[in-house]
């Protein structure tokens, strides 16, 4: 079980780690002003860095409130996230959803990147393992 918090070991701290997600995203999911962009991390937790600029959201206030709503959604879904490092970059109108509707839209992007990603299991019973109870 991960941790729920959202530690420094859960972010992207430095431009090379956002460069990386967004060189070479193994995973997408767009949705309405936002896109989500995934690349797998080889860690036992997910890493989130978000890109909200002043372009997409003016006010302070508001980017502020997306970031909020976005780190709560994303700490409450990380078990399914996991070996993830997800950027989310804000588009035009993002600001102007509520905070439900941001908890709703995040809850659906994060059960999307989820299934996108070839499931750990897959990966560990395709090793080669002669003890069936591994």
């Amino acid at each position: 079980m991960v941790s729920r918090g959202f530690s420094r070991e859960k972010r992207l701290l430095n431009p090379r780690q956002f460069k990386a997600v967004f060189d070479s995203p193994s995973g997408k999911a767009p949705g309405k002003s936002v896109l989500l962009l995934a690349r797998d991390n080889q860690l036992d937790h997910p890493r989130l860095g978000l890109v909200i600029g002043k372009k997409s959201v003016k006010l302070a206030v508001e980017r502020n409130r997306i970031k909020r709503q976005i780190r709560e959604s994303f700490r409450l879904n990380q078990d399914n996230l996991v070996g993830w490092d997800i950027v989310v970059v804000a588009r035009k109108g993002l600001g102007d959803l509520e905070n439900a509707e941001l908890a709703q839209q995040f809850g659906k992007l994060w059960k999307r990147l989820a299934r996108s990603r070839p499931s750990r299991d897959a990966e560990i019973s395709s090793g080669t393992s002669d003890n069936p109870h591994a």
